[in-house]
């Protein structure tokens, strides 16, 4: 009991929400013994639920595997009847089979309703006892989620917020060393990027529409944001009409390539009432010594630099220092505004 409760203390000690999923995971796997247990992270592409794999525990011949399986494609989750009656009735499913034992299916439940499906497949006979306790840690798990999102959480947009971007900032760049230490600091051409967005001529929606019909565009392109952007990366509002984008182990050519491909959507995206409503990026890759001041300071110049040259583009900061754009220069702390 003492070391349950200890696990669960480490738990809610975490911040980074994949760490707090697998945490979750393996306790429960070290408690319940199953043959193997599965997280599926469940969202919605357009108004279509779907079920990503996050996360898979298994036996081999008798080795506990803790690897973290992350796919790059959802399902749909009416391709698993199973994960379909769980997520729809948002009550635990159970599907019995008479020579593989029991396949359990657990709905993780918050605000927006189910945001995630814990599998445990069995080839034991299952333990009543055992689906309270399941029962107990999720709700655990989601409510630590719950204070997360409103510590973390940006009330309008459902982006990360301002507070969060600075220890996410950190993160990025220990992914940086972490990169860096497996492939080598001058094989690093898979490397993690900085980009800011800022939504063109803001202030004139407002004042033509009203801040409620700004508010609403802000709103929307945030979903498209997370429509457009893997997974992995992470979306922050920094305030107002900026925002703030994080990418993780990109080549320069990919990380513009999914730039250009937000920035087209958006522009391509009938807001109401608005209807066109465009969005100007810079990025900068980022180095191992990086603090966040710098990093901001240069992929600050790049969006100006759209701003300044058209509006509606994609800029790099690296490309723009290269091509004599841009001249290099410290970045002070007092020389950046951050939000």
């Amino acid at each position: 009991m003492l070391s349950l409760v200890a696990s669960v203390a480490e738990m809610t000690g975490l911040r980074d929400r994949d760490e707090v999923g697998q945490s979750i995971c393996g306790l429960l796997y070290d408690l319940i013994g199953p043959h193997e247990l599965t997280f599926w992270h469940v969202l919605s592409v357009d108004g279509v639920p779907r079920a990503l794999r996050t996360i898979h525990l298994g036996k081999t011949d008798g080795v506990i595997s803790d690897s973290q399986d992350e796919c790059e494609d959802s399902m749909p989750v009416d391709a698993c009847p199973s994960l379909h009656a769980c997520v729809s009735r948002k009550t635990v499913h159970v599907a019995r089979d008479d020579l593989h034992g029991s396949d359990l299916f657990f709905p993780v439940l918050g605000k927006r309703g189910v945001l995630g499906v814990l599998e445990v497949r069995t080839s034991n006979s299952w333990n009543p006892g055992d689906t309270a306790l399941v029962e107990r840690l999720l709700q655990i798990y989601s409510n630590h989620l719950a204070l997360l999102d409103y510590g973390e959480l940006d009330g309008l947009t459902g982006l990360m917020n301002r507070k969060a971007f600075d220890d996410h900032f950190s993160q990025l760049i220990d992914e940086q060393r972490r990169l860096a230490a497996q492939r080598g600091v001058a094989d690093l051409d898979r490397t993690c990027w900085l980009a800011l967005v800022d939504v063109d001529h803001f202030k004139s929606i407002n004042d033509r529409f009203g801040h409620l019909l700004g508010d609403e565009v802000l709103a929307l392109g945030a979903r498209l944001m997370q429509k457009s952007f893997r997974r992995v990366d992470r979306l922050f509002r920094c305030g107002g009409e900026e925002f703030a984008i994080m990418l993780h182990d990109l080549t320069a050519e990919e990380a513009e390539q999914i730039l250009e491909h937000f920035r087209t959507n958006y522009a391509a995206f009938p807001f109401p009432q608005v209807e066109t409503v465009t969005a100007s990026l810079g990025f900068t890759r980022l180095s191992l010594t990086d603090n966040l001041p710098t990093a901001f300071g240069r992929a600050d110049r790049a969006l100006y630099y759209s701003k300044q040259n058209g509006r509606n583009r994609v800029s790099c900061y690296d490309d723009l220092l290269a091509a004599g754009l841009l001249d290099e220069k410290n970045v002070a702390l007092n020389d950046v505004e951050l939000f």
